[in-house]
């Protein structure tokens, strides 16, 4: 999970041209939220995300999964078992 973490934030460092780095020592609640992110990077974000990773977000998704980084690499985690199952 921890590589996906990394590469979750590589991609919000590269679509920010490196204007944003998270830390990766804050990974927890509301540590996506935190980044400031305005609406078009982190729609940029989620469609960067979606590709990379080969899943789609569902309609009904907790908005915790959004907003942190270890909740949204459990949750790549969970719909890649699902499609590998």
């Amino acid at each position: 999970m921890n590589e996906i973490i990394a590469d979750l934030m590589k991609v919000v460092t590269d679509i920010t041209e490196g204007e944003v780095q998270p830390d990766p020592a804050q990974t927890g609640d509301d540590s996506i939220r935190n980044l400031g992110l305005n609406s078009l990077r982190m729609l940029n974000f989620l469609v960067t995300v979606e590709d990379m990773f080969g899943i789609e977000w569902e309609d009904d998704l907790p908005e915790s999964v959004l907003g942190s980084f270890e909740q949204m690499a459990r949750y790549i985690t969970e719909q890649r078992d699902v499609q590998y199952a």
